[in-house]
């Protein structure tokens, strides 16, 4: 937790989730699983996004307005997304957050594995996995990011951030 105190007319900040100190330094084993994390989940981004409209339009074999029944997908996936971040999210403040993250992580990897049997027709099956799959990545990062106040003290936060 992140809390705000004032000294002398001046705000600061200080995180009591990790110790504060001169002596612990900001990049350890911790930090660096978390940017790997971060590097392998950039691989999603740079290829499914991309490719599965191309995807996408051959299992449609030709139907018109492939691009408009994409981006209804896409904007599905957020709608899913939005409603279930927050209530993963509460949980996970309530408990530990690493089993959330695996969770939506295996979510993402399992339907992008089953966008590998699409066969031309297979509308509702690749629908519900570009879906699944977009949803779970975006909760995962959600996720992700909510690692950062237990990885860094308040004073190493932004050199954290920056490295993964």
């Amino acid at each position: 937790m992140i809390r705000q105190f004032r000294t002398g007319g001046k705000v600061h900040a200080k995180t009591d989730a990790v110790p504060a100190g001169p002596t612990r330094a900001w990049l350890d084993r911790r930090v660096v699983w978390w940017a790997l994390y971060d590097v392998a989940s950039s691989s999603y981004v740079a290829i499914v996004p991309l490719l599965f409209p191309l995807l996408f339009a051959a299992v449609l074999e030709g139907a018109p307005r492939a691009d408009a029944r994409f981006a209804l997908l896409g904007a599905l996936s957020l709608v899913v997304a939005g409603v279930a971040a927050p209530l993963i999210g509460a949980l996970a403040d309530r408990g530990r957050l690493l089993p959330w993250l695996a969770g939506a992580t295996a979510l993402c990897c399992a339907s992008c594995a089953a966008m590998l049997s699409l066969r031309p027709g297979d509308v509702l099956l690749a629908s519900l996995a570009f879906v699944a799959a977009q949803s779970g990545y975006t909760v995962a990062m959600a996720l992700y990011e909510s690692f950062l106040p237990r990885l860094a003290t308040a004073r190493a936060m932004v050199r954290v951030s920056a490295f993964g």
